[in-house]
Protein backbone atom coordinates (compact mmCIF):
# COMPACT_ATOMS: atom_id res chain seq x y z
CA UNK A 1 0.00 0.00 0.00
CA UNK A 2 0.78 3.58 -0.58
CA UNK A 3 2.47 5.06 2.39
CA UNK A 4 0.98 8.42 1.85
CA UNK A 5 -2.52 6.87 1.56
CA UNK A 6 -1.63 4.60 5.49
CA UNK A 7 -0.75 8.04 6.44
CA UNK A 8 -3.72 9.69 5.34
CA UNK A 9 -5.56 6.49 6.28
CA UNK A 10 -4.32 6.69 9.53
CA UNK A 11 -5.35 10.71 10.03
CA UNK A 12 -8.97 10.12 9.24
CA UNK A 13 -9.64 7.69 11.52
CA UNK A 14 -8.31 9.71 14.44
CA UNK A 15 -9.96 13.17 13.00
CA UNK A 16 -13.32 10.71 12.62
CA UNK A 17 -12.63 9.81 16.26
CA UNK A 18 -13.55 13.27 17.61
CA UNK A 19 -16.99 14.19 18.38
CA UNK A 20 -18.01 17.93 17.70
CA UNK A 21 -19.45 19.42 20.65
CA UNK A 22 -23.51 19.02 21.56
CA UNK A 23 -24.29 22.53 20.39
CA UNK A 24 -22.75 21.86 16.88
CA UNK A 25 -19.44 23.35 17.18
CA UNK A 26 -16.30 22.00 16.31
CA UNK A 27 -13.75 20.89 18.37
CA UNK A 28 -10.41 23.19 18.71
CA UNK A 29 -7.09 21.76 19.46
CA UNK A 30 -7.48 23.72 22.61
CA UNK A 31 -10.31 21.26 23.83
CA UNK A 32 -8.29 17.99 22.47
CA UNK A 33 -5.84 15.98 25.31
CA UNK A 34 -2.50 16.83 24.39
CA UNK A 35 -1.58 13.18 23.17
CA UNK A 36 -4.46 13.23 20.29
CA UNK A 37 -3.45 16.59 19.12
CA UNK A 38 0.42 15.63 19.04
CA UNK A 39 -0.83 12.24 17.15
CA UNK A 40 -2.74 14.22 14.25
CA UNK A 41 -0.02 16.85 14.22
CA UNK A 42 2.64 13.97 13.57
CA UNK A 43 0.57 12.33 10.95
CA UNK A 44 -0.36 15.93 8.89
CA UNK A 45 3.37 16.51 9.19
CA UNK A 46 3.81 13.09 7.75
CA UNK A 47 1.86 13.56 5.00
CA UNK A 48 2.87 17.11 4.43
CA UNK A 49 6.15 15.52 3.99
CA UNK A 50 4.98 13.03 1.35
CA UNK A 51 3.13 15.30 -0.70
CA UNK A 52 4.39 15.00 -4.53
CA UNK A 53 3.88 18.99 -5.02
CA UNK A 54 6.01 21.51 -3.68
CA UNK A 55 4.08 24.18 -3.25
CA UNK A 56 0.03 22.30 -2.22
CA UNK A 57 -1.68 24.97 -1.97
CA UNK A 58 -0.47 27.19 -5.19
CA UNK A 59 -1.45 23.91 -7.14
Amino acid sequence: MNNQILIKEKLQTKLENIQSKSNGSPITDLQLDKTLAAEIEKFTTELESVNPNLNPLVE
